[in-house]
């Protein structure tokens, strides 16, 4: 009897996952550190899943796509480059992120709860939030647009810093007091306060103690407060330029007034247009109310 053997051949497939890394620069960095072999466009998952510190310094790039799978990341150094955007949102144990001088319109770091730096200055950014980093205590988003900061996360900052951010006018804080005594690095048109964003009814009720007249005026106008409240009072032109601080900070006990006479902080004589009175009222309980 004949016994007919098949040896039946199986090939072992092995599946080998890769990252997507469009940025050529990116890439390139990601060469130079011994993550990648050659200029493709991608490059091995298990190669940066497991990396926990990248810089990017100062190298042209303007798109970080693959940093999400950088799963294991704590501290990422991409500043001076190019990047218009940021996702972050995969990198849930970063711990220190410097972004500093990039193009950046909005930063979303909700998801990075371990964040204990946050370095994101010289960019575009218009408001910041970052009340759910609860770990965070160290910021410095000086030189961008901001015109909202919300540091509500439970924690006192050690550092912080918002200078050159000509449209904060409030920073959100767990508690003023603390944060007005013990951090200084702001502009002297910002303050601190428990809420920058007052009910409808805390708004209704503090306009009724704030008074501009004449408007419109050919000549000094008079800006009057009736409540007892810290005040603020400058005049912006429609560029979004301060031209006068009328007051910073001064504590108001009932009733004030100031005349402005129309003229720029430098005391020359103002070209006729409009022109915005910007008033910030703090009262008693830190709650914050702007009036235009």
């Amino acid at each position: 009897m004949k016994i007919l053997l098949l040896l039946l051949m199986l090939p072992l497939l092995g599946f080998t996952q890769y990252t997507a890394i469009p940025d050529q620069n990116f890439e390139q960095v990601l060469i130079n550190e011994g993550y990648d072999t050659i200029l493709d466009g991608q490059v091995f998952t298990a190669n940066i899943n497991a990396v926990t510190y990248l810089s990017v310094f100062g190298q042209n790039v303007a798109d970080l796509t693959g940093i999400a799978d950088f799963t294991a990341l704590e501290v990422l150094m991409c500043t001076f480059n190019d990047l218009s955007s940021l996702d972050v949102s995969q990198n849930t144990s970063l711990e220190a992120l410097y972004c500093v001088d990039n193009y950046l319109t909005s930063l979303d770091v909700s998801q990075n709860t371990a964040l204990i730096e946050l370095s994101c200055g010289f960019n575009q950014l218009t408001s910041i939030d970052v009340s759910q980093n609860i770990s965070l205590n160290d910021l410095n988003c000086m030189n961008n647009q901001l015109t909202s900061l919300d540091l509500r996360n439970g924690t006192y900052f050690s550092f912080l810093k918002t200078v050159n951010n000509d449209s904060l006018f409030c920073i959100s804080v767990d508690d003023s007091t603390w944060y007005a005594n013990n951090l200084t690095n702001i502009d002297s048109h910002t303050n601190f306060s428990n809420d920058c964003n007052p009910s409808t009814v805390d708004i209704i009720e503090i306009e009724k103690n704030l008074s501009v007249y004449p408007n419109p005026t050919n000549g000094p106008v008079t800006i009057e407060v009736e409540k007892t409240v810290k005040a603020s009072i400058r005049i912006y032109d429609k560029k979004g330029f301060v031209i006068r601080e009328i007051c910073h900070s001064e504590l108001i006990i009932h009733k004030a007034n100031w005349i402005w006479d129309g003229l720029h902080e430098s005391y020359y004589e103002l070209p006729i247009g409009l022109y915005m009175v910007v008033a910030e009222l703090i009262d008693a309980e830190g709650q914050n109310i702007l009036k235009h």
